[in-house]
């Protein structure tokens, strides 16, 4: 299929869905870009279409599109000028997928499971960047179950996709869940409780962390919010060079994989 007009449903869809968080809840879908994100996800069997810029000429999206049509995946051509106008990458390989959100997403979900396995928990956590990269970094470490607060980027927007090299597509994500339930949720966890905060006398490097844990990570400037405070354990990371604190995608790379050396 080959797109000319801004007035195309499929390419109003798309732009849609690359700017706005609402169309992504409601169709239950998002936008990959690059050559790397779409590797992953015609790896993933979730994808709806390939687009490709017409007439670019490219070894790798050449391979995409060779890989899309051998898995009968339609592969969708659009003017240049279109592309341009909603990519979100500015002169990288031109190439995007079009994939159904993975079946382990919710959206603020009413209740969730999950007692005795490692977690994540993102609470307002605002940057897209930092978002992506607690995500990737908790796929890395083997903790596969993500739980995210009103107020934290939205797991599917281009910018954390990108941060997140793909890693939301294996990951069990539940986005946005109210406060309620998320205490209620903590109320009934089976494992260790942390948070990261420089003003705890814990150090990370003293705990035992061989049992599940749910690591809560708050806001950047704000750290974790009062709800919050009374239901986790405060640990600090020590740093001797003297620093207020650390960024918080840095602690939380720190914390999971201390917890992976000792599991090793």
């Amino acid at each position: 299929m080959l797109i000319n007009s801004k007035d195309n449903g499929f390419y109003k869809r798309l732009k849609g869905l690359l700017t706005g968080a609402k169309l992504r809840k409601e169709l239950a879908m998002c936008v990959l870009e690059g050559v790397h994100l779409c590797q992953v996800a015609l790896a993933t069997q979730r994808v709806q279409a390939l687009i490709v810029v017409q007439q670019a000429a490219n070894d790798e999206v050449d391979a995409l599109i060779t890989a899309a049509e051998a898995k009968g995946i339609d592969v969708v051509y659009l003017a240049a000028h279109l592309y341009a106008n909603i990519t979100t990458l500015g002169h990288s390989v031109p190439v995007m997928a079009l994939i159904n959100q993975p079946s382990h997403y919710s959206y603020a979900p009413t209740a969730l499971l999950w007692p005795c396995c490692d977690v994540l928990v993102l609470d307002n956590v605002q940057d897209a960047g930092n978002v992506g990269t607690l995500m990737r970094t908790a796929s890395a470490a083997g903790v596969k179950h993500i739980i995210t607060t009103e107020g934290t980027a939205h797991a599917f927007a281009p910018k954390v996709l990108r941060a997140g090299m793909g890693a939301q597509l294996n990951l069990a994500i539940a986005e946005h869940v109210p406060m309620d339930v998320v205490l209620g949720w903590l109320a009934g966890y089976k494992g260790k409780v942390l948070a990261t905060s420089s003003h705890a006398t814990a150090q990370l490097y003293s705990l035992n962390l061989q049992a599940p844990v749910a690591w809560v990570l708050g806001n950047e400037g704000a750290g974790v919010s009062p709800q919050l405070q009374g239901h986790v354990n405060l640990v600090t990371v020590p740093q001797p060079g003297g620093e207020e604190s650390l960024n918080v995608a840095s602690a939380g790379a720190v914390c999971m994989f201390e917890m992976v050396r000792q599991r090793l």
